[in-house]
């Protein structure tokens, strides 16, 4: 009798429990929201939107997730990062302004991040992790490549002209990341990282091209129940995933246009970027000039190890 009551106490137990006693929960109709007592329920728009995106979400995915989950407005990035801590996880990257545990249904947002993140935008981050979320598969189940780029197909995010451009570039030079490495890549800085989000992203609607937004339903489904990944892809899609990736990158070669990717870089923010770029690159040879010549200066003796470090 003790393992039942054990189990009894656990099912009891919400999975969110671990929530900072601050917070206050507000139940929705199929979700909950949280925020710091006194600050009352959501506003009508977003709760229309989190239930039109979860509705949206459980259908396409044919997945109906968690009965409840549960989404936590952080009022600005210390509480944030506070409450990420709270649930365990590792303090958040300076760009992540919100994140999904989704084996415990809970959707952690940065209310700080309002205002400077476009409107459309933040919501699509908000749906990106409802994705998450509703699909609910460990990431140890699934590779981590195929969770977010299934997240950012589903919450209708939009695969940019010069970031479409820049990964066609890849494939057409040989030079794109197979999809077995990515995992390795996807905590490193904001820029790379979006980068490799977006290849996720143009792989997983490349499928559903092809094979509908179905397969990615039935694919999870089978993981669920013990299938390895590569095989439930397999026996869903009808080929290897090493095919698909390949027939995928030929496909990306065969859009590649040299005119297309150039346009893309003169968009502002690109040619700001790339603008800095060559910056930092004159001002490191720069560096490199000034360090030989003070070694020069030192009767020819190579440069000393305190110059190494400016490096």
């Amino acid at each position: 009798m003790g393992w039942l009551l054990a189990l009894l106490v656990l099912f009891a137990t919400p999975l969110w429990s671990q929530l900072p006693t601050q917070y206050e929960v507000t139940p929705q109709a199929g979700w909950k929201w949280a925020s710091l007592r006194g600050k009352g329920p959501p506003v009508p728009e977003l709760v229309d939107y989190v239930n039109q995106s979860l509705s949206n979400i459980r259908t396409r995915l044919d997945r109906q997730g968690p009965a409840a989950p549960l989404i936590v407005y952080c009022p600005n990035r210390s509480w944030f990062e506070k409450t990420t801590r709270a649930f365990g996880g590792a303090t958040p990257h300076p760009w992540a302004a919100a994140l999904a545990f989704p084996s415990r249904g809970v959707i952690l947002i940065d209310g700080g991040r309002r205002s400077t993140t476009a409107p459309h935008e933040y919501l699509v981050t908000l749906s990106h992790e409802l994705v998450h979320v509703v699909l609910g598969v460990g990431l140890g189940a699934v590779p981590r490549w195929y969770h977010e780029g299934v997240a950012q197909h589903f919450s209708d995010d939009v695969l940019e002209e010069e970031k479409g451009a820049l990964i066609s570039a890849w494939a057409h030079e040989g030079d794109i990341l197979p999809l077995a490495e990515l995992d390795r890549y996807l905590n490193r800085s904001h820029q790379r990282a979006s980068d490799f989000y977006r290849q996720s992203f143009s792989f997983v609607r490349y499928v559903c091209d092809r094979h509908g937004e179905g397969v990615h339903g039935k694919l999870v489904k089978r993981v669920e129940a013990g299938t390895p990944f590569a095989t439930a892809f397999e026996e869903v899609v009808g080929k290897p995933l090493l095919e698909v990736e390949a027939q995928w990158h030929a496909w990306l070669a065969a859009q590649f246009s040299f005119v297309r990717w150039f346009i893309g870089l003169l968009r502002p923010f690109s040619f700001l970027a790339m603008l800095c770029a060559i910056g930092f690159l004159f001002q490191k040879l720069r560096r490199r000039r000034q360090l030989r010549r003070m070694a020069t200066e030192e009767d020819g003796e190579p440069p000393g190890e305190e110059y190494w470090r400016v490096e």
